[in-house]
């Protein structure tokens, strides 16, 4: 017990001492989505968390990275089976267009 309460002290102090060097300017993120947004309009689609993806999987939203600036569109289902936009939906569109839909709400 004595042990773990230990650690614990250990740990909380050596938190708050890295937190208290940190420095206060910004650097440029060297994640995958920054590389990205630099080379134009980025669309991906959020699905339903299903083992295989098909042409035939629902869309929850569509999610547009455009010039550094991430926005989700919610698609609106309605009440029936009937208004589930699928991936298939969107096929032969282009980005423009799909960014037009989404803001639509489909």
């Amino acid at each position: 017990m004595k042990k773990q309460q230990l650690m614990g002290l250990l740990v909380a102090g050596l938190t708050v001492a890295l937190v208290g060097c940190g420095k206060t300017t910004t650097s440029k993120p060297s994640v995958a989505i920054y590389r990205q947004a630099k080379q134009g309009t980025q669309i991906w689609y959020e699905v339903p968390n299903n083992k295989k993806i098909t042409k035939n999987t629902a869309i929850n939203s569509i999610i547009v990275l455009k010039k550094n600036k991430l926005t989700e569109y919610g698609i609106d289902h309605g009440s029936g089976g009937d208004n589930i936009r699928r991936l298939k939906d969107l096929k032969g569109y282009s980005n423009k267009e799909i960014i037009q839909l989404a803001k639509s709400g489909m």
